[in-house]
């Protein structure tokens, strides 16, 4: 909704919004920051955004002791599962850095990290390290985003089954995708692999209405890293080169650590494009690990976009 939001005030279109009318959802909204991120995203007061009633309400909503919030109550962190983190802006247009940095910061508390360690079986303080910072400093480092919201919510369930740590970055800058208003290829040239650990991907392609056929691809021509090849889809940023070779780094290295580390996913939204990373359910012990999944979804069309870059990072807890 913040992303709808941003697109229309840049396209110098109003927009009036109203909230649920039920208590409960609004004392949650208020929990969750919602109000204060759409402020935040907009350089706008709630007051402008919201219909007059909408607005009496949000005011009577009370903010209640945040005991669900993993940030609110750390004298109870210990007894998790603690619900969310609520919505948080790291403006990343000057001192980026340091804003990504301070945020990822928050995750190396104890509490939050001992609370972790549980669930990750000692992975605590690799959340903080592998995944909030460099997802933050992916948008960083790409120079074309003014701001980023994350939340991060425990307990959500996968359609696995299987509760996961659900962690999100949306920024506001320009597309990751690549020439996302085609529909990527089925075949391509063959593909020599580059580094040890350059990762197989299994992809499966939805453009329109019938799939196209599945192929395997490396990591480098998934996240645009290999010159000139048949399918690029998105954007990686690889601020260290070697001779003419690009290294690794942006979306591979996250997608590299969530899915070695904490064996998750990854899901991109942006543009008319959707892809969802993860571990290949038939890879068997004996095959290599580096190889995975991934499902691009493409409008070819362009009718559905979305603005901005919407990253969802999955972790499976032990409970």
């Amino acid at each position: 909704m913040i992303a709808k939001l941003l697109e229309r005030k840049k396209m110098g279109l109003q927009t009036t919004i109203e909230l649920p009318k039920h208590p409960e959802v609004l004392n949650f909204l208020r929990d969750l920051r919602f109000p204060e991120a759409i402020e935040d995203a907009l350089g706008m007061s709630i007051k402008e955004i919201l219909t007059a009633a909408s607005f009496e309400r949000l005011q009577r909503a009370k903010r209640r002791p945040a005991s669900n919030s993993a940030w609110a109550n750390t004298s109870t962190m210990q007894k998790l599962p603690f619900n969310f983190f609520p919505i948080e802006t790291v403006p990343v247009a000057d001192l980026g850095h340091i804003a990504a940095a301070n945020y990822a910061t928050r995750w190396l508390s104890s509490d939050v990290v001992s609370a972790l360690d549980q669930d990750l079986h000692g992975a605590g303080k690799q959340v903080a390290t592998h995944v909030v910072l460099e997802a933050l400093m992916y948008a960083v480092e790409r120079q074309d985003a003014s701001l980023v919201l994350t939340a991060a919510h425990h307990g959500v369930l996968h359609p696995s089954g299987r509760p996961q740590l659900t962690l999100m970055f949306w920024d506001d800058g320009k597309s990751i995708a690549k020439d996302s208003a085609k529909p990527p290829p089925a075949h391509g040239n063959d593909l020599s692999t580059w580094l040890s650990f350059t990762r197989t991907y299994e992809v499966e392609v939805h453009a329109g209405k019938r799939p196209l056929p599945r192929r395997d691809i490396n990591s480098r021509e998934l996240f645009g890293l290999e010159k000139n090849s048949p399918l690029q889809v998105l954007q990686s940023i690889s601020p260290f080169t070697d001779g003419s070779e690009s290294l690794p780094g942006g979306l591979e290295v996250l997608a590299n650590s969530v899915l070695d580390v904490f064996s998750g996913e990854m899901e991109v939204v942006t543009s008319n494009l959707r892809v969802v990373i993860s571990a290949n359910p038939k890879t068997q012990a004996s095959e290599e690990l580096s190889r995975a999944r991934a499902v691009i979804e493409v409008d070819p069309e362009g009718s559905v976009a979305f603005w901005g870059n919407l990253l969802i990072l999955r972790i499976p807890l032990a409970r």
